[in-house]
């Protein structure tokens, strides 16, 4: 760390995890500003368990990674523990300077353009300020695609609107298509439009969402619902700027800017087959995650105070530590539709404990239960055959290929674990998305 100590940082060094994590934890020392680790650091505590240990702890100091390789699972882990930065060994001085400067400075100060963002996307705490710098950095560079990744309810939208509006093509219109509401069957015209014809009830011309976004921006809501059949199609018009409409034989150009969102974990998607690595690097260029509100407490208050805003009501300090204690599984959306749900049953204009949901307060007040299962939203939308339908696809899928694995890629094997043929082992395939995985000369027999 002779780089940094002769640029005026006072550095400690540890060869041991646990030892820095003790120092650290010392009521007497002085507050950390910043943490570099390496994710192989000797010891029975590893880079890894270390960031671990410090998320645990809230702690708001940034951190920079140094590692001897970067590949999708490290890259990934490290970013969702908390890293600001990721370093390859061995370490450019330049780049460690460069690093350790831009992190440690206040974004505010450093680009107005956080500040601005900050008006509109309320909260100030480390995690959810993180993010809003990755925004700003996205607007600045137009070039690269954005992956926004976050649970349901966090705010990708407002991430993507934010975007379109303060980038060159504003002018333009922003088209957003939320893949996990449409049918399987819809999506490609959806996107790429149709030909009049193409289909049984195509009787018109019909422009797709990249053919209505050109010159703007398109956003591709929960991408991790794109069905396998349709990625490679998707993957062909991103990286050649040109698609065709179903049925269709002349290229469009495709002139806009994507963004896509997802609420799944991509990199654990491609891990069993069922989301393109390729497609995945293509959209993932720049990633911005944005942390669920249950990482963010300190900032319910104010999101409470800009939701009550106009509205004449305000919220007590017992019904406010009620909410600072509940976790929120529908983040911010949720928190506001609980301040809505208070403000028809309040009967003056002070929220009080007893207004909020039964269930905020039913949780505050039970012991702790077995986690529940947490379902996409859009199932909700389904008729129940409907959505169980789409329950057992998505579990097909991943069951599928961990047959398939557990037997070496030998399909006859595979079938035979699952207790059926291998011309059922291919129809199932197909019927969930994995038709690419059937060989072109797999004869239909039983």
């Amino acid at each position: 760390m002779q780089f940094l100590t002769g640029e005026g940082y006072s550095v400690e060094e540890f060869e041991d995890a646990s030892k820095a994590l003790a120092a650290i934890d010392h009521a007497d020392r002085r507050p950390v500003e910043l943490v570099i680790v390496a994710w192989d650091v000797p010891g029975a505590m590893n880079g890894a368990e270390f960031l671990l240990r410090l998320k645990q702890r809230n702690a708001t100091f940034p951190r920079i990674v140094v590692t001897e390789a970067v590949d999708l699972d490290i890259r990934n882990r490290a970013f969702n523990l908390g890293a600001a930065d990721l370093l390859l060994k061995p370490v450019d001085g330049d780049r460690l300077r460069k690093s350790v400067r831009r992190t440690l400075k206040d974004p505010k100060e450093v680009d107005p353009l956080v500040a601005e963002l900050g008006e509109r996307l309320i909260g100030d705490s480390p995690a959810f300020l993180d993010a809003i710098v990755k925004l700003a950095q996205a607007i600045h560079n137009e070039q690269p695609t954005v992956l926004l990744i976050g649970e349901s309810g966090v705010g990708k939208e407002d991430f993507a609107q934010l975007i379109h509006e303060r980038g060159s093509r504003a002018r333009a219109r922003i088209e957003a298509v939320n893949l996990a509401g449409l049918a399987p069957t819809l999506i490609e015209s959806e996107l790429f439009g149709h030909e009049k014809g193409a289909f049984t009830g195509a009787d018109r011309q019909h422009a797709g969402a990249f053919e209505r976004a050109h010159k703007g921006t398109l956003f591709l809501d929960e991408i991790g619902y794109l069905d396998m059949a349709l990625q490679p199609k998707l993957l062909r018009a991103v990286q050649q700027r040109e698609f065709l409409r179903v049925g269709g034989s002349e290229p469009i150009d495709f002139d806009a800017r994507l963004v896509c969102a997802t609420s799944r974990n991509l990199a654990e998607a491609v891990r069993l087959g069922t989301f393109r690595q390729d497609l995945y690097y293509r959209i993932s260029e720049f990633e911005i995650r944005i942390p669920p509100l249950r990482q963010r407490k300190e900032d319910i208050r104010p999101l409470v105070e800009h939701f009550l805003s106009a509205t004449g009501f305000r919220l007590e300090r017992e019904a406010l530590a009620v909410l600072e204690s509940y976790a929120f599984p529908g983040n911010v959306r949720e928190l506001q539709n609980v301040l809505k749900y208070a403000r028809t049953v309040c009967q003056g204009n002070a929220i009080l404990p007893a207004d909020l949901p039964g269930e905020i307060m039913q949780e505050r007040l039970s012991p702790p239960s077995e986690v529940q299962p947490s379902w996409p939203e859009y199932l909700f939308s389904k008729t129940r055959e409907e959505a169980i339908k789409e329950i057992e696809k998505q579990f097909d899928r991943v069951y599928l290929l961990r047959r398939i694995q557990e037997a070496g890629n030998n399909r006859e094997k595979a079938a035979k674990l699952m207790d059926i043929t291998p011309k059922t082992l291919r129809q199932k395939l197909r019927e969930c998305g994995l038709g690419h995985l059937v060989r072109p000369d797999e004869a239909e027999t039983p």
